[in-house]
């Protein structure tokens, strides 16, 4: 008989009051952004920033499949949640939350990008968004809305850093396929930007996250799990470092600070 590799689920976890806080606070930030969207929408003629902001609010379908292989979960009592897949449910906050963290960071670095920019204001947009991550997170761990669970390396305050690893490939990889293929999505061609930005959540998280996703689900130990957590970052520096080759322009004299 072979060993049960997957790690147990903290099932029995009970929603808190605190989940309805914190749905009101995401949907309020959610509609505030909507607004801006719909104001640079108008302003650029074009329904990009809505777009990528609905592309992004889908996004939160891809949660439970993350769920299942990165040990995530949501209390099954006391919650109304909008779906349920492996088990597992997806809380009606999580649908303003992804729209925030992918939609909104996708719309802000993608008009960044196509605005022009360097290498180092990537590799600053990449590390703040580590930092935004984690203060996204970091609320909704301490109120038990939600766990992560199997022992993750990297943990910090219970939120596992090899998550805002591979969450910050997310906006960098729609800013660069939306700004990469800009000139394609006008007129009706623009609504595949919906469908996309799922697919391109899915892929990133798939493409850096694996090696943490495999030692989670294997019965290693700590140590392979660390191992892997730093193939998973070096993953993660490689796409973003693609990305700048490709996208990022070089820096002008007062980029370096000095007069031409």
């Amino acid at each position: 008989m072979f060993e049960n590799q997957i790690p147990a689920a903290p099932v029995g976890m009970v929603m808190p009051p605190a989940n309805g806080v914190i749905a009101v606070i995401c949907f309020v930030l959610l509609a505030a952004f909507a607004v801006w969207a719909a104001h640079e929408a108008r302003r650029t003629r074009s329904p990009a920033p809505l777009l990528i902001l609905l592309g992004g609010t889908l996004t939160a379908f891809v949660e439970p499949l993350l769920d299942h292989v990165g040990a995530i979960w949501y209390p099954q009592y006391g919650a109304s949640p909008v779906m349920r897949a492996f088990n597992n449910s997806l809380p009606v906050w999580a649908i303003a939350a992804y729209g925030l963290y992918v939609g909104a960071l996708s719309t802000l670095v993608c008009r960044r990008m196509i605005a022009g920019m360097t290498p180092q204001q990537l590799w600053s947009a990449y590390f703040l968004i580590w930092v935004f991550n984690i203060g996204l997170e970091l609320p909704g761990l301490n109120l038990n809305i939600y766990r992560y669970y199997g022992d993750p390396p990297f943990n910090l305050f219970g939120f596992p850093l090899c998550w805002a690893i591979t969450n910050v490939t997310i906006p960098l990889l729609v800013a660069a396929v939306l700004t990469g293929y800009k000139e394609l999505f006008v007129g009706v061609r623009a609504l595949l930007i919906v469908p996309i930005v799922p697919m391109l959540g899915a892929a990133g998280e798939a493409a850096s996250g694996w090696p943490v996703w495999l030692a989670l689900n294997s019965g290693v130990g700590p140590g392979v799990k660390i191992f892997a957590g730093l193939i998973t970052l070096s993953f993660s520096l490689l796409i973003a470092y693609l990305i700048s080759l490709k996208f990022c322009v070089s820096p002008t004299p007062q980029d370096r600070g000095s007069s031409p």
